[in-house]
């Protein structure tokens, strides 16, 4: 018997008190790291934000013009009863690049694995004391 699939779009709204640099990671059950920003299509490495200006994420009717045909929308999905991630908020006022990561598909994110993620984390962490890091545990719920 197939199960029905859930789906959930996927927005954050981001806003920082400083100029800095923000990336964003999904870690999933199949310990894979995801990176969901810098989007795709920038090169730079890291997504650079200004101070008090609000930003929403993975959207690109709400986008900044000058980047909106940058913006990757995502649909997040699980043919499991429920499929727990995490997404890793990161923000720095100083400059930052991702992790080395690879890209499978046109339609897929960058990805790495979760061991190469966290010892790339451990290492920003200790050579980054005002790197912030936020942790947001999701649940995808599939249907019955």
């Amino acid at each position: 018997m197939q199960k029905a699939v859930s789906i959930m779009y996927t927005v954050f709204s981001f806003q920082s008190p400083t100029d800095g640099y923000c990336l964003v990671y999904l870690i999933d059950e199949s310990q894979k790291a995801y990176c969901l920003l810098p989007y795709r299509q920038q090169t730079t490495g890291n997504f650079p934000v200004k101070a008090n200006r609000r930003y929403v994420l993975f959207s690109p009717k709400d986008a900044d013009r000058s980047i909106a045909s940058l913006v990757d929308e995502y649909i997040l999905n699980s043919q499991e009863n429920k499929e727990y991630n995490q997404i890793y908020i990161i923000f720095s006022p100083n400059p930052l690049t991702k992790t080395i990561d690879r890209s499978t598909t046109e339609l897929m994110p960058r990805e790495t694995t979760v061991e190469n993620f966290r010892k790339w984390l451990a290492r920003c962490r200790r050579n980054d004391l005002d790197m912030a890091v936020e942790v947001k545990n999701i649940v995808i719920k599939g249907q019955p």
